[in-house]
């Protein structure tokens, strides 16, 4: 049966949604290991648990720089769902060199005991999935030695679409109300395994045909630099020396999204970084980051983050 984190593991304001069954407190699998960290505030908390394997999604605020060691006592995938401000960085050694990656690159594959740093200058809101793993508990899954699907070497910053979006389905499941469907669940979890089997061992794909980490990090410098404005594809194409087409095909393989999607998508991150500011007009918000309008705002706030910025606003208490 699925179960919810125990009390001492949520904040004061969230204990109201803990389940009726409390956890062993030696089941460290079951828990979110939260490593203190000064600069930020746990907003939000949901978990489910089946055979073997854990399901926790939390949100977090932060109000400045950190670094900190996330090295768990079991096995985990870390998926990043959200990020306003600046991105967090997973790396496998403390201060490692952050060089601009593809956004898209968003999953953590962690062994139990490994030292997992993560670290942001300027990060403000942070939602991710741990999806953790217990060996002794995983056969009761059946059909198959699930153990040996669990990672023995870690994979930091890795992309891979099929486990983003069941990632997401096991998000969905976090939220909905109710009890668990436990035949769901383990569907899910057997789903997962099958595919972190083919993962250990095998190279972490490097992007052909993109641009250099130095020519990535100038255009999103001018796109940063200019996100309020009217771009001219020319002069993003000009700033590396690539043809137009060259350069759109180059920034895609590099990012994942064109770039006028991606300018979209940075300028809606940029409005919940002002929402949580307390900027209180979404109009002014919607003009200074140059959208058409706020029905523009709307619609395109509404297709990135699935909420409109009035509702996204209020579920942060602004």
């Amino acid at each position: 049966m699925a179960t919810s984190l125990a009390e001492g593991d949520y904040p004061e304001h969230w204990r109201s949604h803990r389940a009726d069954h409390e956890l062993d407190s030696r089941l460290d699998w079951r828990k979110a290991y939260n490593r203190e960290n000064p600069n930020g505030t746990l907003t939000g908390i949901r978990q489910r648990t089946w055979s073997g394997v854990s399901a926790v999604v939390k949100e977090m605020e932060f109000g400045g720089a950190f670094e900190v060691d996330r090295a768990a006592p079991y096995h985990r995938l870390m998926v990043i769902l959200e990020e306003v401000g600046d991105r967090i960085h997973g790396e496998g050694q403390r201060a490692a060199h952050r060089g601009a990656t593809e956004p898209a690159n968003r999953l953590y594959l962690v062994p139990a005991d490994t030292p997992f740093w993560t670290s942001s200058s300027s990060l403000r809101y942070l939602r991710y999935i741990s999806l953790q793993f217990e060996v002794a508990d995983l056969e009761a899954l059946g059909s198959g030695t699930w153990a040996e699907a669990l990672p023995r070497t870690p994979r930091f910053g890795f992309s891979d679409p099929r486990l983003l979006a069941l990632a997401r389905v096991f998000e969905a499941e976090c939220e909905r109300p109710g009890p668990s469907d436990e035949l769901l669940g383990n569907g899910l979890s057997v789903g997962l395994l099958s595919m972190l089997r083919g993962l250990d061992g095998a190279p972490q794909a490097s992007v052909r045909g993109g641009l250099s980490p130095r020519q990535l990090r100038a255009v999103v410098g001018y796109l940063e630099d200019n996100i309020g404005c009217a771009i001219d594809p020319l002069a993003l194409a000009a700033i590396v020396g690539l043809s137009p087409s060259h350069f759109h095909h180059a920034f895609k393989a590099s990012t994942g999204l064109p770039p006028h999607r991606w300018l979209m998508e940075r300028r809606v991150r940029r409005a919940q970084s002002l929402i949580l500011d307390g900027e209180p007009h979404l109009a002014d918000i919607a003009l200074q980051l140059g959208f058409a309008d706020q029905a523009h705002f709307t619609r395109l706030f509404k297709k990135t983050v699935g909420l409109t910025p009035s509702t996204w606003r209020r579920e942060r208490g602004r």
